[in-house]
């Protein structure tokens, strides 16, 4: 498709999709919305691309080669059109995509492409520093470069979900129990063709399970190593071969390691917890799955214990603090697969 920030591109894109876009002002890409988005939600998407633009160029320790052309749509209907129309993408992978993403990078082309009405408009819009980061992978990568979908993917989760531990550990406690009852391994996610579908075969949660296996083998490798991977591959060498250089182990060993490593590294409960309304929402994790726990939350003068029963991934997760006075207090969780232990505090001015 013709790049341009004119009147004139506004006008193409109309003709093209029927629907009205604007041009919305951003520092460092050309963002466009289309119109029917309300302004407010237009303006926090640009201001999103500047946010996120320069983090993830200061993650790859890189910048984009030109500004990046984003187009937002409002519906399903409208994004599955304008992959088709401006993009050339099929009526059944654009109507895959529309269905069950919230965007799409498209690196021959040089766009990212956003479906707003499978985007959580309220929070921080991070499907954008998601795509982002597919656009930078693949700018170091080269367009026709083939990385791993499930490393590609993975990497572009764990942007998107910055520093949310509760995120993370109910992640690692779902790709656990994915990889234990056989669901999932990585040599099926490799495929970038087949990730739509392989991922609503595991109802959504193909990109948990690659974020997984991309933080370990970020890991593995260090993240210069990989950045240093990646160069390899825009030179020439496929990444296979640029990995087992790094790493001193084939791609192949990687995957089928995968799940012994993780496992290693979660061999005990894990404990994590985030403000919530309400107070604290705490979480264990690692424990059996559907199995009885005990637990006792202890503070100053305080001392509460009751039994739960984890869920399907082997967590329990509860909110404290509602009705409980401020200080500090400590949770232990005993169950099948061992015991867990944290710490939080309940701030003063929230209790009551």
């Amino acid at each position: 498709m013709h790049r341009a920030t004119s009147t004139s591109l506004l006008d193409f894109l109309r003709e093209r999709t029927g629907h009205a876009f604007v041009a919305e002002t951003s520092r460092h890409a050309d963002v466009f919305v289309e119109a029917s988005v309300k302004e407010e939600t237009r303006a926090r998407l640009a201001s999103a691309v500047d946010r996120d633009l320069s983090q993830v160029e200061l993650d790859y320790g890189r910048q984009f080669d030109q500004r990046p052309a984003i187009y937002v749509f409002a519906t399903r209907s409208s994004f599955a059109l304008g992959l088709q129309q401006l993009f050339g993408v099929r009526t059944t992978d654009a109507g895959l995509l529309a269905a069950a993403n919230g965007g799409v990078t498209l690196p021959r082309q040089g766009a990212i492409v956003i479906n707003l009405q499978n985007v959580k408009s309220e929070g921080d819009l991070a499907i954008v520093r998601h795509e982002l980061t597919h656009a930078l992978i693949h700018q170091i990568v080269g367009a026709d470069a083939s990385v791993p979908a499930w490393l590609d993917e993975g990497l572009a989760t764990l942007e998107e979900r910055g520093d949310d531990v509760a995120v993370a550990s109910r992640g690692t406690a779902v790709t656990m129990t994915m990889l234990a009852e056989g669901k999932v391994s990585l040599d099926r996610l490799e495929s970038g063709v087949q990730w739509a579908q392989q991922n609503a075969a595991l109802s959504g949660e193909a990109y948990t399970v690659a974020a997984d296996a991309a933080r370990l083998l970020r890991e593995r490798v260090s993240r210069d190593g990989l950045i240093r991977a990646f160069e390899e591959t825009g030179r020439g060498t496929t990444f296979a071969q640029a990995y087992a250089e790094a790493a001193g182990e084939s791609l192949p060993d990687f995957e089928r390691a995968f799940p012994a490593r993780l496992a290693a590294e979660n061999a005990s409960p894990r404990f994590s917890h985030e403000e919530a309304s309400g107070g604290v929402r705490w979480t264990v994790s690692g424990l059996k799955a559907g199995s009885s726990v005990d637990i006792t939350i202890s503070g100053l003068n305080y001392e509460v214990t009751y039994p739960g029963v984890t869920d399907k991934y082997g967590m329990y997760s509860a909110v404290f603090g509602e009705t409980a006075p401020a200080g500090r207090y400590s949770v232990r969780v005993v169950g099948p697969g061992g015991a867990a232990t944290g710490v939080f505090e309940i701030l003063a001015g929230r209790a009551g």
